[in-house]
């Protein structure tokens, strides 16, 4: 399948992540009715839950990290100059775990209000990027809210008994605290999807109710942490990657299919750091040390947050139809070339709707088609 419409597949449908979540609940329902070599990370004593944790690692790592691997890679100038930028990342991730040690429920708490923040954010992005983002304040603060609440606070609000014994190892026996937080904040986690349903239905915008639908189904039908695992790794990271090369590709004036090659180059080296840690893990692990595992994959969220959304901002803001891609580090553009790749609706295969900038619209903002196929796969 050419590239253009595989990232098209992945970002704009949630046909993947119901397949994903599928396939991650029956890995972990498999290495919980058969724990025996199965692996100390898989499943460390009789309880389910800390089987089902070594799926959320894993998946993560493998699936999520190449989204993230990138951030400092990409960055302009040489690495001299990125070099204070990592040092800060690496920084930021290691304070991160300092805290935890001192404050594990607070700062577990906080990760968690982070990763909502990241997601929504990552959404509002999608939403921006094709013209499909809805106007003022509130409706803009309840994607957010909807997008990024529903795979955090929903699954341990609704099933966070199922995963107690591994929120107590990361906030030292306070799991229950964590569960209550979650829970009462379900209301208003409801009124924000509620806010974002009536508006995509008042514009139309059915495919915005599909994706809610199908993540609300999934987090309340799956068990936290593989339905987690799934998400991250096969829909918010897979998302993120996509709006990632299209990025590149602009920013470079190459064609998707390049920009995506030169983004699995880039996050190659440090994917594969992360999937030999796993393999150590697999071989050697115990509680503490998946534990521990998963406060660091939690940690890495600060920085990698704080840095996406910095790019963003150094960016500004611009008319949501118009607006770059500003979903993680970007590349400086280079020459600027019309041959680029087009704008990122029509990368996305996105069809007009009620609402949605008209084609006249979307044809002054891109090149003409004619100087484009010959280099957008």
């Amino acid at each position: 399948m050419p590239l253009r419409s595989s990232i098209r597949w992945l970002v704009v449908t949630p046909r993947l992540a119901v397949v994903a979540v599928g396939a991650a609940v029956a890995v972990g329902a498999a290495l919980s009715a058969h724990p025996a070599g199965a692996g100390t990370v898989w499943r460390t004593g009789a309880d389910p839950g800390a089987g089902l944790a070594g799926v959320v690692l894993v998946t993560s790592l493998v699936a999520g990290l190449p989204h993230g691997a990138v951030d400092i890679a990409r960055l302009d100038g040489s690495w001299r100059r990125r070099a204070p930028i990592a040092g800060s990342y690496l920084l930021l991730s290691a304070a991160a775990v300092g805290i935890w040690l001192l404050q594990p429920l607070v700062t577990l708490l906080a990760l968690l209000a982070v990763s909502v923040a990241h997601f929504g954010a990552a959404d509002l992005e999608l939403a921006d990027a094709i013209g499909a983002a809805p106007d003022g304040r509130v409706r803009r603060f309840a994607v957010v809210v909807a997008s990024g609440g529903l795979p955090v606070l929903l699954p341990l609000g609704l099933h966070g008994t199922a995963v107690l014994d591994v929120l107590d190892g990361l906030t030292g026996g306070r799991g229950v605290a964590v569960v209550q937080v979650c829970r009462a904040l379900l209301p208003v986690l409801g009124v924000a999807v509620g806010l974002l349903v009536g508006d995509a239905v008042r514009r139309h915008r059915w495919h915005h109710v599909l994706d809610l639908t199908a993540v609300l189904v999934v987090f309340v039908a799956a068990a936290p942490l593989p339905a987690f695992a799934a998400y991250f790794g096969l829909w918010h990271a897979w998302r993120q990657t996509g709006l990632m090369i299209d990025a590149d590709a602009r920013a470079l004036g190459v064609g998707h299919r390049t920009a995506g090659a030169r983004l699995l180059r880039q996050a190659a080296l440090p994917s594969l750091v992360g999937i030999a840690a796993v393999a150590v893990l697999a071989v050697v692990g115990d509680r503490t040390v998946l534990v521990w595992s998963l406060a660091a994959v939690l940690s890495l969220t600060v920085p990698h947050a704080a840095l996406t959304g910095w790019i963003t901002h150094r960016r500004g803001r611009r008319p949501s139809h118009t607006r770059s891609v500003s979903t993680g580090p970007t590349l400086r553009r280079q020459g600027g070339s019309p041959g680029g790749a087009t704008d990122l609706r029509d990368f996305l295969g996105s069809t007009t709707r009620t609402g949605a900038p008209s084609d006249a619209t979307m044809t002054a903002i891109r090149p003409p088609r004619s100087t484009v196929e010959g280099t957008t796969p």
